[in-house]
């Protein structure tokens, strides 16, 4: 306690006034007094305020330190649209993301693994596309994030993915076209027994398509053939403007000349020109002619002979008859001889050189004929006799009868044996004039 330095009277410490007389206690005693009151409640209140923000400083480093991990997987995936425009294709995939989580999760978490890789039995995350595929450029695409973060949270990791919409583009433009263009088929054989593959590969630019061919046996001139396309789609930018087309059989394609209006004045005299090779036994024939293969007939002996005598050195003055028959056999198959034939007359003169015969020196005019067949036309355009003569029937003229009678006469039995099998005979002109007349 103070005094009143009035009246002397003993004032209270916290008195502001003398409570006997009223007077006013010394200024620097009430502030000393009321200074050092505020000073010890500050401190007190600064304790305690450090205490607390101590206290929440270790809870937000705990917090901090505890909470789980976001990653964005917005900022981790990968879209690649590539292909062409109707048909592109889509993938969405995840870049680094293993990484990303490896780094994520917790140094204390990772400690307590046997093995870095046991994190993932906590991770079920994917990333998908609305379509993958048929894109075209403009197509509105969206992108779904899936994820368990109640699983990830135990590795102290959480994800993050929000829905996007993705504009397609940059897809290359789609090439129409006629793959059946230029279009060849090959043939073996000859028609009307022509075959192709029955399945053939058309290439176009870089892509190659797969195609059935049907018919493709037993085929003649004419005949028409589908081609069907059996690949699916386009390959490598291309597709095909239509999967099925037919062509015909071109008369182009090797074939027996059934039509014997198709022979040509060039055509004739090649035939001439050859069979004049064989009797002369000139190149390329000259081992053609062999006597066991000639039938002999004389008006002396009409019995079959060799004709010994024959010297195909001297044999001259070749002639041919102003038509030929011609055979179609329609009904052709593989038991049949020959589907065409022709039969070809001829008159020429051969002398005999053979000294030790009686006759050496002697000339004689000689009829006959011959078979040929078949007659092929090639894909080359010329014309084929196939290694098919059947043999050269001569007759020697004598003074006996009418050797052009007895000629005729075995022609027409050979004419008989050849219509058995029920061809088409006609008569064609021989001096390249294209005349061809059917016989009933």
């Amino acid at each position: 306690m103070g005094k009143c330095k009035k009246c002397g009277v003993e004032v209270p410490k916290e008195a502001m006034f003398c409570p006997n007389c009223g007077a006013g206690v010394s200024k620097e005693a009430s502030v000393e007094k009321l200074s050092g009151g505020k000073g010890r409640r500050k401190k007190k209140y600064a304790m305690i305020g450090g205490g607390i923000g101590a206290i929440l400083f270790i809870l937000l480093v705990i917090f901090v330190s505890t909470r789980p991990k976001v990653i964005d997987l917005n900022e981790c995936r990968k879209i690649e649209i590539d292909g062409y425009d109707g048909v592109g294709n889509g993938n969405v995939y995840f870049l680094d993301l293993s990484k990303k989580i490896e780094e994520a999760v917790p140094d204390r978490i990772m400690k307590k693994m046997k093995d870095p890789s046991d994190i993932y039995q906590y991770i079920d995350v994917n990333v998908e596309l609305s379509k993958y595929s048929e894109l075209s450029n403009g197509d509105k695409i969206t992108v779904t994030y899936k994820y368990d973060n109640e699983k990830a949270k135990k590795v102290g990791i959480k994800f993050k993915g929000k829905k996007e919409k993705i504009t397609v583009k940059g897809l290359k433009k789609v090439k129409t076209v006629d793959i059946f263009k230029d279009l060849e088929l090959k043939f073996e054989g000859t028609a009307p027994d022509l075959s192709t593959e029955s399945e053939i590969i058309i290439e176009q630019d870089d892509a190659s398509f797969w195609c059935t061919v049907s018919p493709c046996e037993d085929l003649d001139i004419g005949d028409e053939i589908t081609i069907e396309c059996t690949t699916e789609g386009m390959v490598n930018g291309i597709k095909p403007e239509k999967l099925k087309t037919t062509v015909k059989v071109p008369d182009t394609a090797e074939h027996y000349v059934t039509d014997p209006s198709e022979l040509t004045a060039e055509d004739m005299q090649e035939i001439k020109d050859g069979l004049t090779k064989i009797l002369k036994g000139e190149e390329p024939y000259e081992d053609r002619l062999d006597h066991s293969w000639m039938a002999i007939k004389s008006p002396e002996d009409v019995t079959d002979n060799k004709l010994e005598f024959y010297s195909r050195e001297t044999a001259s003055n070749i002639t041919f008859s102003d038509t030929a028959e011609y055979f179609v056999n329609e009904s052709y198959n593989e038991y049949t001889e020959n589907v065409t034939d022709m039969l070809i007359r001829f008159e020429l003169d051969d002398t005999v050189e053979d000294e030790e015969s009686d006759k050496c020196g002697k000339t004689y005019h000689i009829y006959g004929y011959t078979i040929l067949g078949p007659i092929v036309r090639c894909s080359d355009g010329k014309l084929q006799i196939e290694d098919d003569w059947d043999g050269i029937v001569f007759y020697i003229s004598g003074t006996m009868g009418n050797v052009r009678e007895k000629v005729e006469k075995d022609i027409n039995e050979e004419v008989d044996k050849i219509m058995r099998d029920a061809p088409t005979r006609y008569v064609v002109a021989f001096d390249g004039s294209g005349k061809v007349e059917q016989i009933k």
